[in-house]
This record gives structure tokens, C-alpha cells and sequence, in this order.
């Protein structure tokens, strides 16, 4: 079976690569963060496009673990300056917000302490600056 993997939203929002995905591939894995997510589609053809193919990922513990020990040995020997994060004057306008599912409790926390990422805001995401996010 073919497959692609979609990154980095949780809604794939480019119509092309679903036509594209529909003629290429069995199925177009999105991350989720978790289980019972329910994408919301801007059209019925890319709600319906995507019923057909695509297939939502949650991270699992075991792929939670490895990607909190890739993010240590990333930042082990200090945050490259690119990833700091800050927010704009103080006011709460974020590059880049992250559902909490897609990480484990313990890389969160990691990423806290390091200055990666902000407090968690009021709808449980966490803001980070777009190549925290993206990475």
C-alpha cells in the first residue's frame, strides 16, 4: 500500500495535492492530536476528497518518546537562536500554535524550560515561534 504523510496542519488546505494524492497514493496520513479528531474542511470537495483518503495519525507513546529524544539531542547543547521564542511586545500574538496531544507531557515541559515555547493559552495549545512550531 502507498502512502504519504501530511505536515504540518492537522487539515491538509491545499486542494492540488489532495487531486494529486487521490491519483498517486492508497492514503494521505495527516498528524492529529488524538484519536477522535475531527478535521474541519473550508469546502464539501475537500471534506469529501479526504473521507476517501486521507487518514488521521495520532502520535503514539512510543513515537512521543523518540521525538522527545530527538528534541533533546537537538537542544543539548543549547537552543539554536532561531528557536527562541518570544512573543510580539507582550502581546499574545503567536507564529505558531501546537496542540498539546501531538507531544508528551515531558518534551512540553522540556521545551518550556528552555524557553522554546510560552505558557499554555487559554484553548490548551501552546504557542512557540513558527520554526519551533514547524520543526
Amino acid at each position: 500500500m502507498r502512502s504519504a504523510i501530511y505536515y504540518p496542519h492537522t487539515e491538509v488546505r491545499n486542494e492540488d495535492l489532495v487531486r494529486t494524492a487521490l491519483l498517486t497514493w492508497d492514503k494521505l496520513e495527516y498528524i492529529c492530536p488524538f484519536k477522535s479528531y475531527t478535521p474541519q474542511y473550508a469546502t464539501k470537495d475537500m471534506a469529501d476528497a479526504m473521507s476517501i483518503i486521507g487518514d488521521p495519525r495520532a502520535p503514539t507513546d512510543e513515537e512521543q518518546n523518540e521525538v522527545h529524544s530527538l528534541i533533546e539531542d537537538l537542544i543539548g547543547e543549547g537552543v539554536p537562536e532561531i528557536f527562541a521564542y518570544s512573543p510580539r511586545d507582550g502581546v499574545p500574538n503567536y507564529d505558531y500554535e501546537m496542540w498539546p496531544g501531538k507531544l508528551a507531557p515531558k518534551t512540553w515541559q522540556l521545551l518550556h524550560e528552555k524557553g522554546m515555547i510560552g505558557h499554555q493559552l487559554d484553548n490548551s495549545d501552546y504557542p512557540a515561534s513558527q520554526a519551533v512550531g514547524l520543526s
